[in-house]
């Protein structure tokens, strides 16, 4: 069995500092406030970036160096649902950003910036669409869609 080469701590940092940033000045059409890793208590709408617990294995890794990765997140969103066109509606930020990283993905990424230059961006896509994740509290719930990036780094000869 091959051993699994993983992509290092500092690197998984830095680009989940990179796309939060970049993920936050996206035009989704809410007016929620972006926040990292948590969701505040009491803030209506809201909307946070997490990034998925997970070790990330090189793909393809080449004897440049060089290698593909894809990084697990989820976007969280909590909203008012008092009536059903608003628990319909509910999903529309995080079906939004899906198609915002597909039309991103084919214009080959003109919005993210990326502090290492030797990542390349592949693909931003949802794996999974919105789902509940806490059920109707108070005419509050918050949905929950997963999504990936996918890179490339070059090696140190590339």
């Amino acid at each position: 069995m091959e051993k699994k080469i993983l992509v290092d701590a500092a690197e998984l940092t830095q680009l989940g500092i990179d796309l939060y940033n970049y993920i936050r000045m996206l035009d989704i059409g809410t007016k929620a406030k972006w926040h990292n890793e948590y969701l505040e208590a009491n803030e209506i709408p809201c909307i946070a970036f997490k990034k998925e617990s997970a070790t990330v294995e090189k793909k393809n890794p080449n004897i440049k160096g060089g290698y593909e990765a894809e990084i697990p997140f989820v976007i969280y969103y909590r909203d008012e649902v008092k009536d059903t066109k608003a628990t319909l509606n509910i999903v529309e930020p995080l079906n939004k950003l899906s198609d915002i990283f597909m039309k991103e993905t084919d214009d080959e990424f003109p919005s993210l910036k990326l502090t290492n230059k030797k990542i390349e961006p592949v693909a931003l896509e949802m794996t999974a669409t919105p789902s509940d994740a806490t059920g109707i509290e108070n005419n509050k719930a918050t949905f929950v869609a997963s999504y990936r990036f996918i890179y490339r780094k070059k090696g140190d000869f590339e």
